[in-house]
């Protein structure tokens, strides 16, 4: 895959991600579900899309790097940031600063998780492909 198309992919997965995020709490919560199943999807969806958007926001930074050690060094502060919004996420549950919503829920974890997996998932992905574009190694 190019540097190009992948840098379409990660616009793609962006805009897909903040759609959901913000048709979530206006529409989608606002249906009559009777499945308890898609009713723990749609309660959680803010968190997934939340630790997919941040994350990728800072994958960008990726491109620019000139070098290996370049990629390298950059890479681990794109990890650092992961670190600290899965953090932000998780205490978010516990102790409510920036939702204002004190209802613990156990899902919201398992889905700032998953989201933040994905990220990582995809950001090393993401590295492969500029290494070899980029012929780095």
């Amino acid at each position: 895959m190019k540097i190009k198309k992948s840098k379409k992919i990660t616009n793609f997965i962006i805009i897909i991600v903040t759609i959901l995020y913000f048709i979530t709490k206006p529409y989608l919560r606002t249906l009559d579900i009777n499945n308890s199943f898609w009713k723990i999807i749609i309660g959680s969806l803010p968190n997934l899309t939340s630790s997919i958007f941040f994350p990728l926001l800072f994958i960008y930074d990726l491109y620019k790097a000139k070098s290996l050690q370049e990629l390298t060094k950059i890479n681990r502060r794109v990890n650092i940031i992961m670190i600290i919004i899965t953090l932000i996420l998780i205490s978010e549950e516990f102790y409510p600063l920036l939702s204002g919503s004190k209802v613990f829920d156990f899902w919201d974890i398992i889905f700032s998780l998953i989201g933040v997996t994905f990220a990582f998932y995809y950001k090393t992905k993401l590295i492969e492909i500029i290494k070899i574009n980029k012929n780095y190694g």
